[in-house]
């Protein structure tokens, strides 16, 4: 998968204070003079990477992307019941979550949503490997090998579930969930849900699902570089 473990440790700080700076006043009113001064070097240095700030946040959101890929893809790895769906929709969720700037893909911030919605590089990459995009890819591999039913259409199940993850999120975000529903624990309410929707009345056993998900993972990696390179992105990047 792609790894952003090579990068030096300036476009390390370059990227960190990115991060930093949207998820503390969104994305709009920052500049490129603004993100040289905090990481502490000169906007020449950016340059070199990257035309404008929005470049700069879509090799961001695709580091961030592939690094939540690469942390599913070792849970797989780990342990193959991990690709079951009880598991899996948790893990994706709450991987995300690990990644507040990946995570952005829910908002519904203006901020955001200008930025996300407008450039090219960052429409197309959410395609390949945002949350929904993942789940297209793993989910004919679950479906193949028993791991979820196959009575209902592929899209379907893709959209309930994604429904389920941001869901169960946008809800947390407005509303005082935790004192209104103190006996109810999102993941647990997930789980519970997607075992009901998705699974099997028979479990399989998910080995071979979780190797075949983990190499259309690998495979959703590879097209997301490709298509940084197309939009002349993705230098910090290594395949």
């Amino acid at each position: 998968m792609g790894t952003t473990s090579t990068m030096s440790p300036r476009i390390e700080r370059i990227l960190q204070v990115s991060r930093e700076l949207a998820l503390q006043g969104g994305m709009r009113g920052i500049t490129i003079a603004d993100i040289a001064h905090h990481a502490g070097v000169g906007k020449g240095t950016l340059y070199l990477y990257w035309s404008t700030k929005e470049d700069l946040f879509a090799d961001l959101l695709a580091h961030d992307f592939l690094d939540v890929l690469s942390e599913i893809g070792a849970a797989m790895r780990d342990n193959p019941a991990n690709v079951v769906p009880h598991r899996l929709l948790p893990l994706v969720g709450s991987t995300f979550e690990q990644h507040p700037f990946a995570a952005t893909v829910r908002s519904t911030g203006p901020s955001v949503r200008s930025v996300m919605e407008n450039h090219p590089a960052i429409v197309q990459i959410t395609r390949i490997i945002g949350p929904v995009a993942i789940l297209l890819r793993i989910f004919p591999v679950l479906r193949h090998h028993g791991v979820i039913r196959a009575d209902l259409p592929l899209e379907m199940q893709v959209h309930a579930a994604a429904g389920l993850m941001h869901g169960l999120h946008d809800i947390a975000s407005r509303e005082p969930v935790a004192d209104l529903l103190p006996g109810s624990d999102p993941q647990i309410t997930l789980a519970t849900a997607c075992t009901a929707l998705l699974e099997p009345a028979v479990a399989v056993n998910p080995e071979a699902a979780a190797r075949e998900a983990r190499a259309a993972l690998d495979d959703a990696c590879t097209a997301a570089i490709a298509s940084l390179h197309e939009h002349d992105l993705g230098k910090t990047v290594s395949p």
